[in-house]
């Protein structure tokens, strides 16, 4: 596959995303996958889609939690 964006692109866009969306702890994850053009084991005609999920994702409210529990 290749991807039409470089590493650069992709993290800067990654960094955009965090910052329209005001997460200040979050859990973001590129991903590339081909279109649905058409069924079969040929890809060789399917477009190449990129997206960015991301969303609030407290990790050390989260790690927080897991020490009360181990200390209870």
């Amino acid at each position: 596959m290749k991807i039409p964006f470089s590493s650069d692109e992709l993290i800067k866009a990654q960094a955009e995303v965090v910052r329209l969306n005001n997460l200040e702890e979050s859990y973001i994850r590129p991903m590339c996958f081909y279109g649905s053009e058409g069924l079969g084991i040929r890809f060789d005609n399917l477009s190449i889609h990129t997206i960015i999920a991301a969303w609030e994702w407290p990790f050390l409210t989260w790690i927080q939690k897991l020490r009360k529990r181990a200390l209870v």
